[in-house]
This record gives C-alpha cells, structure tokens and sequence, in this order.
C-alpha cells in the first residue's frame, strides 16, 4: 500500500517537492509571473522571424534546404517482438497514413528551423467525450436513460485504459499542426501551464498532454524554442535594404547608356542629319564593328556603366552567414560563388559536422514523438532513414580493432600460460553478465570456441572427413617415394 502511494505521480508532483521553499526544489524557470501575449516577448519574436522567412529568399532556400536533409523518411519498428506486434504496426502505419503524418511533421519541421518551435495537436478523447459517448450506447441499448449503468461502465473504461491503449480501442484519433505563430506558450516560474492560440478574436486553449512541441534548442531557461536564426536580425535588415536599393535602381534607371555632343554642328544641317543616321544603324548588332566617320569635336559620355549587380560580395557573405548557423558545407550548397565559399573541404570535416548536425535533430524529433505518440498510444517507435552512414563505419571499424585487439592479448597471455579472467575479458568486450550465458555440450562440439586461455576447441572431424584426410596422406606418401622430397628447386 505504501510502497504503491509513493510510486504514483499525484504524490510527488510532476517535478519534485511542491514548495518553492523546500531546499530540494527544482531550478525555476526564467520567468516572473504567468507569461501572456501582451508579456510574451517569444510570441512577436516569432512573427517577426516568419516575415523574415516570406520576404528573403536567402533564408527561405536554407530553411527548406535543412528540412529536405532532416526528413529522410520516416519509419515504424515495434517496441517488443510478439504476437500484436505487428497489429501495432499496422495501426501506426494507418494512423500515419490517415493523418497525413510526413506531410505535417515535415511542415512541423519548417517552422521549428524558421522560428524556433513547431506545435502539433494529438486529438485524444477527452472524458467528459467518453461519458456522452457511453450515455449515448447505453440509451441505444436501454432505450432509456440508465445513469447507475453508464457511471459503471464509464469507470471500467477509466479503470481499464491501459489495456484498451494496448488493444487499440482507446487512444488520439487526429493530429493536427498548429501554426507556430498563432501559439503562446503559457509557463510560470514552477512549470507549463498551457498552449494559448489566438486568431484573431478566436482564442482556444490546450493541456499539455494535448500539444506536442517540438524544439531543436531553449530560449534562456524558459520553454520557448530557439532558433538558430535569431542571431541574423541584422543581416536580415540588410538584405532587405539591399533588395529594396536594386528594387528601386531598376525602377529609376530607365536612361540613356551614352550622351553624345558635337560641337559646332548646327542641328538643322546636312551634317548633323547624316551623323544621326550613322549612330541609329549602330544600334543594329550586325553593325556593331564598323566604321563611324564624324566632323567636328566630339564627345562621348558613359551614363550607365553598372556591369554587375550592386552589392553582391555583401548577399554572399550575409548568405554564408546563413548557412554557418547550421555549418552547412560549400558541397551542399553549390551556388555560393564568393571567393570565401569556394574553398574545398579536403579532410570532409565541415561535412560531418554538418550530418551530426541532421542526425543530432532527428534524434531530437525521434525522442519527442516516441515519447508523446508512438510508444504510449501504439507500442512502436519512429526511425528516421539515416543516410549519412560515416559514423557506422567508424564504430563498426572501431569495434573490429577492439576485438582483434582482445584476441591479440589473449593469444600472447596463453603463451606466457596465462589468462584472461572472466570479468576482465567482458570489460575488454564492453560486456556484462547479463549479455552472456553458459556455452551448451552440444554447442562446444559443433563449433569452434575461443577459450580465455588462448586454445581452440577442435571441431570434431566426422568419419567421411577422416577418410580424405588418410587418402590424401597416402597420396603425399607415394608421391615422396616417387620424386623424392621438395627440394624447392625445379627439375
């Protein structure tokens, strides 16, 4: 009885001691009092980066880049191999399927790089649902209305939750994203309180069971999410000015390329009607290499000599400022043409740093929805594809080099007519006792064994194996008195 009261949740609280001044209390969080979206400075933060993301195309190509390379395709594998377990499967593939599952957490995805946090909404039934929903069976059963029957049956259905979860008669019907922008997060200094989403006047409000909020990294102590973007405001703005001066320029620059004087022509002369001809045919490209022949004192003034697009070197630059945010590597973005971003990466180091990067929020995504969806309401876990496979390698090599290593210490104590104590040898393997058990009799004589000590178990030879290895002996044997034994020196 005790020991059950101390294991359940209401005892302890979600985070410890209750108190805030009980010495054992949790870290608070940083902020003072409930946060509103009047206070919420995270809330206009978010907004603002997603104007950003609309109206910059530099942002907007590496924020899709990255979620091109985190969405590998998604995967289901069930916790425990067993008799439902591929039931599990099916429900979680249908339940993917049915909801649209890699198109909304790819969109989840998105804003979670763009403005720090992405939100999606799992629809379990709520109680008071289940209990209009066990009046309603019960009347169609009854034909009247029987509250001592629908409190009964609406308990057992309470009581029995965790089976029903199991059996796949009770758990989230829909999952829906929630627009991040339209979503405060609502904390305390102790802990979560709620979602808030407002849309205009509309105002709705979720428990925490009932988001899932995805983050890649946290603001500051607090709850909010953090974008890896939110350090560009600045490069954002000159982008913006840089984009709104070429806007203008081309709007503006509807002159001339070149004013030509001549002095001492009358405009009414001969001269001056013959030199107008001359330069009209020039505009014609077939004429672009002849010979122009002109009296007088000529003057020849450039008026619009841009060559190449203003501000380009600072785009770039402000562009690979972008991409360091999440060090992503000259290879994977092959447009940047600055001298800074041309440089290769010989060793393949800013490549590796860059997949742990995907790998690391995969990893993050994985956790999330195993723990809030999947491992609760289906009994299966999400795996993303991994498709950058050097860290594998690498631990698959390093493996191989342990264990020749092992085998190396064991064979040089055998010589020396030692070994290898049991604990130690399972330390050397990165094993415990738990990993192993006792080797079978009949598997010691079907197979080969390595022994602490250094010696191999022979495989036991059977009769047909015995009988070629005496045909081949005799065989040796008349060939010997025959030619002799080898000398190494051809006849």
């Amino acid at each position: 009885m005790i020991g059950e009261l101390l294991q359940t949740k209401n005892f302890w609280g979600v985070n410890g001691w209750s108190s805030s001044s009980d010495l054992h209390a949790p870290p608070a969080l940083n902020t003072f009092g409930v946060t509103t979206v009047f206070s919420n400075e995270n809330y206009r933060r978010k907004k603002l980066l997603y104007e950003w993301f609309k109206a910059l195309p530099e942002f907007s190509g590496i924020a899709k880049l990255l979620v091109n390379d985190i969405m590998t395709g998604v995967s289901f594998k069930p916790l425990v191999d067993g008799v439902n377990s591929r039931n599990k499967l099916l429900r979680a593939k249908a339940f993917a399927e049915e909801n649209l599952f890699n198109q909304l957490l790819r969109e989840q995805v998105l804003e979670c790089v763009a403005v720090g946090e992405g939100f999606s909404w799992v629809g379990l039934p709520k109680d008071k649902e289940v209990k209009a929903a066990v009046d309603s069976a019960v009347m169609k059963i009854t034909g009247f209305k029987e509250v001592g029957v629908s409190d009964r049956v609406f308990l057992k259905i309470l009581e029995d939750k965790a089976r029903m979860i199991d059996d796949g008669l009770y758990g989230p019907r829909k999952l829906r994203l929630i627009p991040s922008t339209t979503v405060e997060v609502v904390y305390d200094s102790e802990d979560l309180k709620m979602y808030r989403q407002t849309v205009g006047t509309v105002v709705r409000e979720y428990s925490p069971e009932e988001v899932i909020h995805l983050r890649f990294s946290f603001k500051n102590g607090t709850l909010n999410g953090l974008a890896s973007f939110d350090s560009c405001f600045t490069q954002f703005d000159l982008l913006k000015l840089m984009w709104d001066n070429q806007r203008a320029l081309q709007h503006n620059s509807g002159i001339m390329d070149k004013i030509i004087s001549v002095k001492g022509v009358n405009v009414n002369s001969s001269d001056y009607t013959r030199m107008k001809e001359q330069l009209k045919s020039f505009q014609n490209v077939n004429n672009k290499h002849g010979t122009l022949l002109l009296t007088g004192d000529v003057n020849v003034t450039d008026v619009n000599s841009m060559d190449a697009m203003a501000y380009k070197e600072v785009g770039l630059y402000i562009t690979g400022l972008l991409a360091l945010q999440w060090s992503i590597p000259v290879s994977r973005i092959p447009f940047m043409v600055g001298n800074a971003m041309s440089k290769s990466d010989v060793g393949g180091v800013s490549d590796r740093g860059y997949n742990n990067n995907i790998e690391a929020a995969q990893l993050a995504i994985e956790e999330l929805y195993n723990r809030e969806l999947w491992n609760p309401y289906f009994g299966v876990r999400m795996e993303f594809d991994r498709s950058y496979k050097h860290n594998d390698v690498v631990e698959n090599q390093s493996t191989s080099l342990r264990l020749s290593n092992v085998r190396t210490v064991i064979d040089l104590l055998a010589r020396k007519g030692k070994a290898v104590k049991e604990e130690v040898l399972l330390r050397m393997l990165e094993l415990c006792d738990d990993d192993v058990e006792k080797l079978k009799p009949e598997e010691k004589n079907n197979s080969g064994v390595l022994l602490a000590d250094g010696e191999q178990m022979a495989k036991k030879p059977n009769k047909r194996q015995e009988e070629e290895t005496v045909m081949k002996r005799g065989e040796q044997l008349n060939r010997t008195i025959s030619h002799g034994k080898p000398t190494g020196v051809g006849k």
